[in-house]
């Protein structure tokens, strides 16, 4: 008996700790687009216990978001959280400040209903995005390739997937554009930003599509400038680059951190494919890429922005 109660010890253990392993927690609080105020200030109405349980109540974000935006006198506050792979947790308040109106400003939602690509093609990708997920709540995240002018992936299976997908998407692109300008659907809109990575052409897709990312949902472009992010070391076109910085520039003040990491890690990627391109980008982004750099806590804006303020003094 003595055995059996070590064993069911034992186990009840393992399984406690393998819970706790795929648990996220706090870690922290990332704070964007305040300039009237401090950080500081800001993190006195934030209940949160670094350390802490991780736990999604949108409801009780928007509670404390509403709070921030009253007591200091913002024009607009969305809080959010980001996770990681390494199971940490970061609440997010994004900030827009009186006389910044414009950074919350879209272009008006489509109101066309347009069949998207075709039932195998959204299953494939179904599949694709369940895999991916997956993996990262394994704590695991899909090691992204693009060196073939598509998005392919490292995992056999994700990769299988796609293989499928490059047979069958290439021929529905002019629907995808379509749909990504016109479609009144939020999530088809979203599909069809991230099925152009399998469309090839990508340098006339991405000279369709780039003024999209002026688009209301956040979704949407997550996905398009996701899309972009990969392709820029194949454009032959410098007045083309010229338009998506500009385009990428703007979407960098989005009071989101989804766009902030996307905006960044193309602005990145243009300076490190073409050095000629880095007058352009500190000409539209740099004030913004240096209040970044200064005010985040995370890696995946902190860092990219440090980046590329290194290039931009490496060329004064």
């Amino acid at each position: 008996k003595e055995l059996i109660l070590k064993w069911i010890v034992f186990y009840i253990v393992l399984f406690l700790n393998i819970s706790f392993a795929n648990t996220w927690y706090w870690a922290g609080v990332e704070v964007i687009g305040h300039t009237s105020t401090t950080r500081e200030e800001v993190l006195k109405l934030v209940p949160l216990e670094v350390g802490s349980k991780y736990e999604e109540d949108y409801q009780s974000w928007q509670k404390v978001c509403n709070k921030i935006k009253e007591r200091l006198g913002f024009y607009h506050t969305e809080c959010s959280a980001v996770r990681f792979n390494d199971f940490k947790a970061y609440f997010t308040v994004n900030i827009v400040e009186f006389g910044h109106e414009q950074r919350v400003r879209f272009r008006s939602e489509p109101s066309e209903n347009i069949q998207l690509a075709s039932p195998a093609v959204l299953d494939l990708l179904v599949k694709l995005e369940s895999r991916m997920w997956e993996l990262f709540n394994q704590g695991s995240g899909a090691e992204e390739l693009s060196t073939e002018g598509y998005l392919d992936y490292a995992d056999p299976q994700m990769s299988k997937y796609v293989h499928q997908l490059i047979e069958l998407v290439p021929s529905y692109r002019v629907n995808i554009l379509n749909v990504l300008a016109n479609d009144k659907n939020v999530n088809k809109r979203a599909k069809a930003a991230k099925l152009l990575n399998w469309a090839l052409s990508v340098e006339d897709s991405i000279s369709k599509a780039h003024y999209l990312l002026d688009d209301p949902s956040l979704l949407v472009r997550n996905n398009l400038s996701r899309f972009m992010g990969h392709y820029f070391s194949l454009f032959e076109s410098r007045a083309l680059k010229r338009e998506v910085i500009k385009s990428i520039s703007f979407q960098l003040k989005r009071p989101s951190h989804a766009d902030r990491n996307k905006a960044l890690y193309c602005l990145l990627d243009v300076v490190k494919s073409d050095a000629s391109m880095t007058p352009l980008v500190k000409k539209f982004a740099h004030e913004e890429i240096e209040y970044i750099a200064r005010e985040s806590i995370l890696n995946n804006v902190k860092g990219f922005a440090s980046q590329l303020i290194e290039i931009i003094n490496k060329q004064e």
